[in-house]
């Protein structure tokens, strides 16, 4: 099977420029261009490289960046983070030395929220000057001179290393940082900040992204111009924005598309295809949004259709998590507050299956918690029930899973569901004891997205394992879990088949959601009996939290392979590349506590 992914591998790359020109009506380009956004880890397909997969992942090229990413070419080996062996740590360690950490001023990205990172060409060396990462945060810009507070940034220069180590110039120093390559004000209502994920446009010239306030949301797409803002991140500017755009210059385009509600969890996820986002609000209403980055000039972007989720009985508002559409079956998925899980068409027209309930506390669809009318001692006083993550996305085998903190078992509420696209033909497995009957004076917890191993994309899937945060056995502990398949494929198994893991000594602590990335190029335990390439990134969301990685290439783990405190824990986490070149192989988060920072690490050893 190697021999057959090596050979078809100029495929996957052709195939992926198709893709891309088709979906932005471009000319193919030398080079070939990867945008990571939140959304590349929720449209998966499980499937080793085939004439049949190709053919599906050319309408969605996620699937496609899937197969690229999988299948890239093998170089020697290499411990990327400079040290022959690295040990599994069994604490948190502080560093000696930083690749960088960034100041954002005021602001963060938001808890369990992602930055996204744009790679130029992925046939090339990675580019100092054009690979960028962008931040979008969760505070209200502000343009004043040298005291201006950006909420939409992008860095670049990135890889760069303590003193001479990593390939972009730096000057000698204990720490190297990187470049602001721009910086914008994007508030354009009172006190509107960045609460979600950004989306890239697939030639990385665009982002779409959504401003919030406390009663309404606008969706933005933002096409940037190097140098406006910077080089201190204070030096902030306001785009341009429609009506005096012109050819060259940077542009904010906008929507508003509510203007009763936030949005605290709905990051756009954008249809390339047909050039249309989705959206959700904190008022169960969905969206979608039309002439998203193939506009005019000065052209905003249109709401196509609005469409209220009709969730039971009546209370107080219902929050919509991140939508994730699917091209074959033009259906989109989203989850609520309330623990549902739901399949929408895409034309607004319906609900084409569902709602089924994936938390809930152990309430119904019927009678959904914290509802009038519904009946004691559903979910009274229970906490926690909600899913909060878009669902992962396996469109080759037509499955979703969904992650819950409190489905109503007792002892085991912590929950992991897979259903079908038509929602039905559910597993459900428990992570832990979860929140049930912790009650408003414990301390509950929700349970954010898990991760694939690189096992599960090959040509024998079953083989692979489903890697989740969930809770101890007995308490809210953050543990970590893993699920396996069938031979049956691609049934999920009914029961966790290791851990728990304990990750820390304190309750109602929650794991960022969850990162997996193979990486052919390293090997994270040289001199170790077999290559091992498969690595998982998550961060724990305490006053002194951190960040984590672990070694998923074979056995379960016993620990973690390298833990570094972070102040607050990590955002979502975002990796790059699978390059040898020196502080090119990445991870990138922003913290969560008092010191409010942009991070890059090594992706062995956290370095």
């Amino acid at each position: 099977m190697k021999r057959r992914i090596r050979q078809t591998g100029l495929v996957v790359v052709a195939g992926f420029c198709s893709v891309l020109a088709a979906a932005q009506g471009n000319t193919p380009a030398r080079n070939v261009g990867l945008p990571m956004d939140w959304s590349y880890a929720h449209v998966l397909h499980s499937d080793a490289i085939s004439d049949q997969n190709l053919a599906l992942a050319e309408g969605e090229p996620r699937m496609m960046y899937n197969l690229l990413q999988r299948n890239q070419r093998t170089v020697s080996p290499v411990a990327l983070s400079g040290a022959a062996h690295v040990p599994a740590n069994h604490g948190p360690k502080r560093r000696a030395q930083v690749d960088w950490s960034f100041s954002l001023g005021t602001g963060i990205v938001a808890p369990n929220m992602s930055p996204a990172k744009f790679t130029f060409d992925v046939n090339a060396t990675p580019s100092c000057t054009n690979d960028f990462v962008v931040f979008g945060l969760n505070v209200a810009g502000t343009t004043s001179g040298t005291l201006g507070q950006p909420n939409l940034l992008a860095l670049n220069n990135l890889y760069s290393g303590p003193g001479p180590t990593g390939i972009c110039p730096t000057a000698l120093a204990p720490q190297a940082n990187p470049s602001v390559m721009w910086a914008y004000n994007t508030t354009t209502s009172a006190g509107g900040a960045v609460l979600t994920s950004p989306s890239l446009s697939l030639d990385g010239t665009k982002v779409a992204f959504v401003e919030s306030t406390a009663t309404s949301a606008i969706f933005h797409v933002l096409t940037w111009k190097t140098g406006e803002g910077g080089p201190a991140i204070t030096n902030t500017v306001a785009p341009t924005t429609v009506g005096s755009c012109t050819v060259g210059s940077s542009c904010l385009t906008s929507v508003t598309f509510s203007n009763s509600a936030s949005d605290t969890i709905s990051s756009p996820c954008s249809d390339y295809a047909s050039d249309k986002a989705y959206v959700g609000d904190d008022n169960g209403v969905l969206r979608r949004i039309s002439c998203v980055f193939n506009c005019a000039l000065n052209a905003n972007p249109t709401i196509d259709w609005s469409f209220t989720l009709p969730v039971a009985g009546t209370g107080s508002a219902v929050t919509l998590t991140a939508p994730v559409f699917d091209s074959s079956t033009n259906r989109v998925f989203i989850g609520d507050s309330l623990g549902e899980l739901w399949a929408i068409k895409s034309d607004g027209s319906a609900v084409a299956a569902g709602p089924i309930m994936i938390g809930g506390a152990g309430c119904t669809v019927t009678n959904p918690p914290n509802r009038v009318g519904t009946p004691v001692p559903c979910a009274t006083t229970d906490a926690k029930f909600g899913v909060v993550d878009g669902v992962i996305l396996d469109s080759g085998n037509s499955k979703v899973f969904a992650f819950a903190g409190n489905d109503g078992v007792t002892g085991s509420s912590a929950t992991v569901v897979q259903a079908s696209t038509s929602l039905a033909s559910t597993v459900r497995v428990g992570v832990g004891q979860g929140s049930k009957g912790i009650g408003s004076a414990g301390v509950p917890v929700d349970i954010h997205m898990a991760a694939f191993d690189n096992n599960y994309f090959g040509a024998t899937p079953s083989t692979g394992f489903l890697y989740v945060c969930g809770t101890n056995t007995a308490n809210t502990k953050p543990a970590l879990w893993r699920i396996g398949f069938n031979t049956a494929y691609p049934a999920m198994n009914s029961s966790a088949s290791a851990g728990p893991l304990q990750l820390l000594n304190a309750n109602g602590v929650q794991c960022a959601p969850m990162t997996e990335f193979f990486n052919p190029n390293v090997d994270v335990n040289s001199g170790v009996a077999g290559a091992q390439h498969d690595l998982l990134f998550t961060g724990l969301q305490t006053a002194t939290g951190s960040v984590l990685s672990f070694d998923i290439s074979g056995a379960f783990p016993g620990a973690s392979l390298a833990s570094v405190s972070e102040s607050g824990g990590t955002s979502g986490i975002v990796v790059d590349n699978v390059s040898t070149s020196a502080q090119a192989s990445s991870v990138y988060f922003s913290t969560q506590g008092t010191t409010k920072n942009a991070v890059k690490l090594t992706q062995v050893g956290l370095q």
